[in-house]
């Protein structure tokens, strides 16, 4: 059994061959996954752990992650705000209709339920609007894990 190589053959050890071809330096085509390095301004692949542009080592996966993650928590408290601004205006809503009740109430007995019931679903609205409130809050206090 005659074995023909046509590179150079380095090391071996246990019966493992190792061949190392020189690197060439292929230039990186424009994708979606490829962005600009903040450090060093070359172009690097989006999930590489470091950059690895020259002697450029930035953390870009880290620094990307942290990105997409402060944009969506962004988008989250714009979320938030808006159903903050509408649990706002139920509670009032409610509020108004209570203060109706009360005053149909002494017209006529019914509307001492819708007292009660308008004012039930203020007191529920006023309560989830200061959860949300208080999820908001804490938007601005997380850290990115």
């Amino acid at each position: 059994m005659e074995q023909h190589f046509e590179k150079e053959i380095h090391g071996g050890q246990f019966g493992e061959i190792h061949n190392h071809y020189a690197k060439k330096d292929e230039p990186i085509p424009h994708s979606h996954l490829t962005v600009t390095c903040p450090q060093c301004g070359g172009e690097s692949y989006r999930f590489n752990e470091y950059c690895y542009n020259g002697k450029c080592t930035f953390g870009i996966k880290q620094y990307f992650d942290y990105q997409e993650w402060y944009e969506k928590e962004q988008h989250r408290k714009a979320l938030l705000q808006k159903k903050s601004q509408r649990l706002v205006i139920f509670t009032l809503v409610g509020f108004v209709i209570c203060l109706l009740g009360l005053y149909l109430g002494s017209l006529h007995p019914v509307g001492y339920f819708v007292f009660f019931v308008a004012g039930s679903l203020a007191l529920v609205f006023n309560k989830a609007g200061q959860h949300v409130e208080n999820e908001i809050k804490e938007i601005g206090t997380e850290e990115y894990k």
